[in-house]
């Protein structure tokens, strides 16, 4: 599967990854990419709950989740803090989601989709925004992730969980 070019997000994204974009590019100061110091989560408190913060660490690339906003705690129906990337999900999903890191901390830039699970009986989509964060030096060692389900009513695991069971025990 191959990811698109790094973009920012269209107007057909959710204002709150818009305004998250904008931003970001207000603090990018000098550099090309802003420093993790110059964020401040105050500032972000209108779609906090819908953020992460990855760390990469470089040698092997292996992104790790540091902090979880509570929305997508209740979507992912767990506490990802301190899992890793390839721990959290499978198959092509996992090939994509760590082609999506890479690309977004060697591209230094955003990168926004739009994505798609497909499911045993519907399908499920969100808009997903990676912002590349320095620390301090030159290299990206952080990605600040923004997440958001197309269909708002998609709020808790429970939700899509039940699909999942199934199509597990239809492959045994």
């Amino acid at each position: 599967m191959s990811l698109q070019d790094p973009v920012s997000p269209t107007a057909s994204a959710p204002p709150e990854l818009l305004r998250l974009h904008e931003y970001w590019r207000g603090r990018c100061a000098q550099a090309d990419v802003p420093d993790r110091g110059d964020i401040d989560p105050v500032d972000m408190a209108f779609c906090l709950p819908h953020l992460a913060v990855i760390e990469l660490e470089p040698d092997p690339f292996r992104p790790r989740y540091r902090l979880v906003g509570s929305r997508l705690v209740d979507l992912f129906g767990r506490e990802l803090t301190g899992c890793y990337v390839d721990e959290v999900y499978r198959g092509s999903v996992r090939k994509e989601a760590l082609a999506a890191y890479r690309q977004t901390a060697e591209g230094r830039q955003p990168l926004y989709s739009r994505r798609t699970l497909h499911g045993l009986f519907r399908s499920y989509s969100y808009d997903r925004l990676m912002l590349p964060l320095r620390r301090g030096g030159d290299r990206i060692e952080q990605i600040l992730l923004g997440l958001y389900p197309t269909d708002r009513q998609l709020v808790t695991a429970e939700q899509w969980r039940v699909e999942e069971d199934v199509r597990n025990f239809t492959t045994l």
